[in-house]
């Protein structure tokens, strides 16, 4: 109904527009000649015409005589009219005050003449009719569905009442052959229904009965292997459901925690009293995509446990879940005390060792340079005591460097709540360097952002540029530049430092950073071997991240491709301390600090 009429609101403001356009093409038609050419299309049309002046008062209209027309009141206030003088068309359906019958209005503005005032046309169109036709088409419509659905009723009821013994039949026949599933006997098979129409169905019922067999054997065997594994694993496993709480826990978690007993259904905490266990649950449940987490657990009494954390599945929408509800995460812990214990004293040796051989190993030192100091020294014995003074030396600075690692892995070695500017730290080493890179005929160009502050102290970052700086210098060729650069990312600054020596090979990249690795022999000696390991070490106690590149930097003017890539690069990024003041801009401007070249 509402469709129609909107339909017909369309066309007559259609209608109207037409008009309009007929009105602006006749700009012969003056005032007095208007009123019989709407007359005549208003016969044509079987609609009724009005032309209204923007004043809103009626200069013409179809179905009221000429001598009447101006006693009508003035349009300005209907809403078609309004609408047209505001947008230049408009509509409505409603009585109308002149005729007192139901119309639908539409109008549209028309152009000035010479001979015509600028107005609107108003279209009108009976409503009564259109409604009439309407609610008649409708209740056919509707008398015609009542009969369909009468039909419908009597042929279904026809129709099912031949299929409801059948079906009652064969739901019979399942229902006295249906299994019971938690008997573990052989299941039965329906027989052969009475009636054909049921034939496919019984087959199809002794097919299912047969995969529900070859699946329950399954599954039980799986579940008894299962039970074997968790029983015989020496680590301990808890199993939680969707709501948190144990579901089942193996004889391991026992051993481990003999004051279990019945902890099906408690919290964890309930059970293992490890606050730092319940928070990370905690945390692992509140996100329902599968995951996973580890921590380690300090139990007291030297006791440690690596707990690893896995969530299952998706947590239920409403309603909470059963003891045997469907499992919702599992908490494997295994007992790493006395690999904790290891690491510590193998820590405490190294310290304690070091720390045992640093006086003497000073002691030859300094005999050795006050021997340097004797003039009549022959020429032989100086050559031996340079020898003694260059591996004590090494000893010295590996002891040191023993000592600087052993302290950063312990968490000492590093003050809390420093900052420092990085090209400040950059420009401690290269003075500390210069000597070496003179010796190798090497140039250090570096360009880093000025007005950068990290968090750290200024004494252990320029020992990341200086062993960076001295790796490089040795296994740089001579004569070629090591490159330092600088920028600003995400928060982040990111140094970079390459040398155009042989490289790293790519199977070393992941371990380069370990004590004591040697890479190939085309990387030469001369260090200690810790050096890249104490950068990991300050870089990460500083919340940043290191890692090296096999990776060729730009030729050199005049340098010809060798045809093999060369070079070694080491990234490393450190958080920056943020200063509200400081300029987007200005962090990735090289400044003065930091800049220069060792010659």
């Amino acid at each position: 109904h509402v469709d129609i009429l909107e339909d017909m609101r369309a066309a007559t403001l259609r209608q109207a527009e037409v008009t309009a356009a007929l009105l602006d093409a006749r700009p012969d038609l003056d005032t007095a000649a208007l009123p019989a050419f709407l007359d005549d299309l208003a016969r044509r049309t079987g609609t009724r015409l009005t032309f209204v002046s923007d004043s809103g008062r009626v200069l013409a209209d179809t179905d009221i005589a000429a001598d009447q027309v101006d006693e009508l009141p003035v349009h300005a206030d209907r809403p078609e009219i309004s609408g047209a003088l505001h947008n230049g068309r408009g509509s409505s359906i409603r009585r109308s005050a002149t005729l007192h019958l139901d119309l639908i209005y539409a109008a549209a503005k028309v152009e000035a003449t010479p001979g015509r005032p600028a107005g609107i046309i108003r279209v009108a169109v009976p409503f009564a009719g259109i409604a009439g036709r309407v609610d008649a088409l409708a209740l056919r419509l509707g008398m015609g569905a009542l009969l369909a659905a009468v039909v419908a009723w009597l042929l279904s009821r026809a129709v099912l009442g031949r299929l409801d013994q059948a079906i009652r039949d064969m739901t019979r026949v399942v229902e006295d052959t249906a299994p019971d599933l938690r008997g573990g006997g052989p299941l039965p098979r329906p027989a052969l229904p009475p009636r054909r129409e049921f034939h496919a169905l019984s087959v199809a019922v002794s097919d299912m009965a047969d995969r529900v067999e070859n699946h329950i054997r399954t599954i039980e065997a799986q579940k008894t292997e299962l039970a074997s594994i968790l029983d015989h694993m020496e680590e301990g496993v808890l199993v939680l459901d969707q709501r948190g709480r144990i579901r089942r826990v193996n004889p391991a978690l026992v051993r481990l925690f003999p004051e279990l007993g019945d902890a099906v259904g408690r919290l964890p905490v309930e059970v293992v009293p490890l606050a730092e266990l319940q928070q990370a649950i905690d945390a692992l449940m509140a996100d329902a995509r599968p995951h996973s987490a580890s921590l380690t657990l300090d139990c007291g009494r030297d006791c440690y446990l690596a707990a690893q954390l896995i969530r299952l599945g998706a947590r239920p929408a409403a309603g909470p879940a059963p003891h045997g509800g469907e499992v919702g995460a599992v908490i494997v812990l295994h007992d790493v005390s006395d690999m904790t214990r290891l690491v510590r004293v193998k820590r405490d040796l190294v310290a304690n060792v070091s720390h045992e051989l640093r006086t003497p190993l000073t002691a030859i030192q300094g005999y050795a340079d006050t021997l340097l100091d004797v003039d009549d020294a022959p020429e032989t014995r100086r050559k031996f005591i340079n020898i003694i003074r260059k591996h004590a030396s090494r000893m010295v600075r590996l002891v040191e460097d023993l000592l600087t690692l052993s302290r950063l892995e312990n968490g000492e070695g590093m003050s809390e709540g420093e900052e420092c500017a990085p090209d400040d730290a950059l420009e401690d080493a290269l003075e500390e360097c210069r000597g070496l890179a003179d010796a190798r005929n090497t140039r250090v160009i570096a360009a880093l952002p000025a007005g950068l502050r990290v968090r750290g102290d200024r004494e252990r970052l320029s020992q990341v540029f200086r062993n960076l700086l001295e790796n490089a210098c040795r296994y740089a060729e001579p004569g070629t530049p090591i490159l330092i650069g600088g920028k600003v990312e995400e928060g982040m600054v990111r140094v970079t430092v390459q040398d155009f020596g042989p490289g790293i090979p790519e199977s070393d990249l992941s371990r380069v950073f370990e004590r004591f690795h040697q890479v190939e022999k085309h990387r030469g000696g001369g260090g200690t071997g810790l050096g890249l390991a104490i950068c990991k070490h300050i870089v990460e106690r500083l919340g940043g991240h290191i890692e090296a590149e096999y990776d060729a930097p730009p030729l050199l003017p005049g340098q010809a491709p060798t045809g093999r890539p060369a070079g070694a690069t080491i990234h490393f990024t450190l958080p920056l301390v943020p200063v509200a003041s400081r300029a987007a801009t200005e962090h990735n401007t090289p400044g003065t600090a930091g800049q220069g070249d060792i010659l």
